[in-house]
């Protein structure tokens, strides 16, 4: 799911089986869209954004840093990642859990567009360990892995 779908959050309001995963094994449940509003997606892939990911651009660094130091001792229910509102040492421990982490996107050759090439490539990955192929937390390239390849098919990825 790209980060303007809006599929985000938009599923049942009454969705509440806080126990149930995605088809990525990610909890169900999420803020997707960052509003403080805990709501299902639309879909059998919950979008999941690292918190602390502020400027949206798939990974934690120097940039959301700034975002996150410019609320450094301030009440930001945003910036505040244990939901106390306050920022403070607890929700910076938090931010660098989230440090250089991000999501791969499945646009290996690098072309900006995910097609027949990239699909090749994750092919000669299947049931591999391969850390460069896979999409999701295991490394191991599978068919959890082809979901999300198939969520981006066909995507510019500039």
């Amino acid at each position: 799911m790209r980060p303007q779908s809006l599929c985000i959050d938009a599923g049942d309001p009454n969705f509440r089986d806080f126990n149930d995963t995605d088809i990525d094994r990610e909890r169900r449940i999420m803020d997707g869209d960052h509003d403080c509003i805990w709501r299902v997606d639309i879909g059998a892939d919950e979008f999941h954004w690292p918190m602390a990911d502020f400027n949206k651009d798939d990974i934690v660094d120097f940039l959301d840093f700034a975002i996150f130091a410019n609320s450094w001792h301030t009440t930001d229910p945003a910036k505040s990642f244990d939901k106390d509102n306050d920022v403070d040492t607890d929700d910076l421990a938090k931010f660098f859990e989230s440090w250089l982490l991000y999501k791969p996107k499945p646009d290996f050759d690098r072309n900006h567009s995910v097609d027949f090439a990239d699909f090749s490539l994750l092919a000669a990955s299947w049931k591999t360990f391969d850390e460069s192929r896979s999409l999701d937390e295991n490394c191991d390239v599978n068919i959890y892995d082809l979901v999300i390849f198939c969520d981006h098919w066909l995507s510019n990825t500039d």
